[in-house]
């Protein structure tokens, strides 16, 4: 996030734009549960995806600077097929992730974790996270708000 934080507030700069007054949003696959590999596998979509578009910058742009974090995601997979299932955890695409994998691309694990890393997001300079479930699971959405929105900032 910091190297993306980066890239937007110097494009601001060079537009002539007060990069302060710049508000930063990110969506992030997201899944509360204290079994880890459940939440984990909620949130196999988002770093395939992901791995899915970095891969086509690096392949169209050579020097694009990536950090390591990024790169390593794409230099782990294989192929990515849009038909089998796009979004989808269970899509076989998804069968190279690991947890740490998971954990660089997507917000999954017990209340406290989440907790943690969302105030790590805003400490870094985000201004709103949205949560994406591609599920439309209420319970799942009313553990965030109890859990985490809820208790932010204490």
């Amino acid at each position: 996030m910091r190297s993306a934080i980066d890239h937007v507030r110097a494009g601001a700069e060079e537009a002539r734009r007060d990069s302060d007054a710049v508000k930063l949003s990110l969506l992030v696959g997201m899944w509360v549960s204290d079994d880890q590999e459940e939440a984990w596998e909620h949130c196999r979509w988002a770093p395939a995806a992901c791995a899915n578009h970095i891969a086509d910058t690096m392949r169209r742009n050579k020097a694009h600077g990536m950090p390591e974090t990024m790169t390593r995601l794409v230099q782990s997979r294989d192929d990515y097929d849009y038909y089998e299932g796009h979004l989808s955890s269970g899509a076989q695409h998804t069968a190279y992730l690991t947890g740490e994998l998971i954990d660089d691309f997507a917000i999954a694990g017990s209340a406290d974790k989440v907790r943690a890393k969302v105030q790590g997001l805003f400490d870094l300079g985000i201004d709103e996270v949205s949560c994406a479930y591609l599920n439309g699971d209420f319970d799942q959405m009313d553990i965030v708000g109890r859990e985490i929105i809820a208790l932010a900032g204490t």
